[in-house]
């Protein structure tokens, strides 16, 4: 059961209670105790159960767009310690590399992957094949708030944020005209796609190079070390990860070592780093896919790289092979996603 931290469900209780919609019927119906923002701020909830909710407030609302709006009320308290380190990186490129390394304190599971690629970064969700897109569409509109909220956040004002906004691409269908009056509000002049194998924002890439205001650097690290203290109690596997994650990104490229080997370099069994892996919520081709996965956007961001040199830098045997992989990982084939 993959779980989320349940201080992201603040901004949306706060503005039910603005709009007068009593939340805890809606929380008694996703299946979450009403008593979980009362745990100093380390309670969890069911994945599930909080996609559950985001689809009941829409609708007790009466407003398609309540998450929308919720996330832009969001702020990076509601992260809490990843939100205290992110404002105190240096530049916003630094922050999104700590939320992706301290995103496990938010969610069980990888959920966002950030590439840049020429002049464009790009932060992508995790796709989940088994969840309808329209099904999904209250969680990604609230999501994507929250992180568009949080760019505004990172470069000293919320406009700021939405000015490097290019694009936004949504899996599910074009939404009814109040919908899309919602988010032309709230996205400016980014330019929206939907029906596209992925949800994601699409920034001008000058705004990884934006000074975050708040930046302080001794207190970055003691916060670092407050949030690695966190990652291990929450996920006491996660080192046992990164060791095998730098193991097979040391063998590329050309190479992608075996299960075998990766346990001698760990010293232990194969049978041993299985568990272990296992009890991290992973696998070993897991961790090989979302490696060369990192890796192939880097490289494909590279216009001296053929695709052909790309893939045999991944280990595959020929082109084709990349092909599949890199579509079954973001519904785009190698050309679409470097064009």
């Amino acid at each position: 059961m993959r779980t989320v931290a349940a201080r992201i469900l603040q901004p949306l209780l706060q503005l039910l209670d603005e709009r007068g919609v009593g939340a805890a019927a809606l929380l008694a119906q996703s299946g979450i105790p009403d008593d979980v923002i009362d745990c100093n701020g380390i309670a969890r909830i069911d994945e599930s159960a909080f996609m559950r909710f985001c689809a009941a407030a829409n609708a007790a609302s009466g407003d398609p767009t309540f998450c929308l709006t919720a996330g832009f009320c969001s702020s990076p308290a509601h992260l809490g310690v990843l939100g205290h380190v992110l404002q105190n990186c240096a530049t916003v490129g630094q922050a999104w590399a700590q939320l992706q390394r301290y995103w496990l304190l938010v969610h069980d599971q990888e959920l966002l992957r950030i590439a840049k690629q020429r002049d464009r970064a790009t932060v992508a969700l995790r796709r989940d094949p088994t969840v309808a897109p329209e099904a999904a569409r209250p969680l990604v509109d609230y999501l994507f708030a929250l992180l568009l909220r949080l760019s505004g956040s990172l470069t000293g004002g919320e406009q700021r944020g939405r000015h490097y906004l290019l694009g936004v691409d949504c899996r599910h269908d074009e939404p009814a005209a109040a919908v899309l009056d919602a988010y032309a509000l709230h996205f400016g002049t980014a330019t929206l796609r939907f029906g596209q194998p992925r949800n994601a924002l699409h920034f001008d890439a000058k705004l990884l190079d934006h000074p975050v205001p708040t930046a302080d650097t001794a207190l970055r690290n003691l916060l670092s070390d407050q949030a690695d203290r966190q990652l291990q109690q929450l996920h006491p596997h996660a080192n046992i990860v990164a060791q095998v994650e730098g193991f097979i990104r040391s063998a590329l490229p050309g190479q992608i070592p075996t299960l075998t080997s990766a346990a001698e370099h760990c010293a232990m069994s194969r049978a041993t780093l299985q568990r272990k892996l296992a009890a991290a919520d992973t696998g070993y081709q897991a961790l090989v896919d979302g490696v060369r996965h990192t890796l192939a956007d880097q490289l494909l961001a590279d216009p001296g790289l053929s695709i052909g040199e790309v893939a045999f830098s991944l280990g595959y045997g020929d082109t084709a092979a990349f092909h599949h992989a890199y579509k079954r990982w973001t519904g785009l084939t190698p050309a679409q996603a470097r064009s």
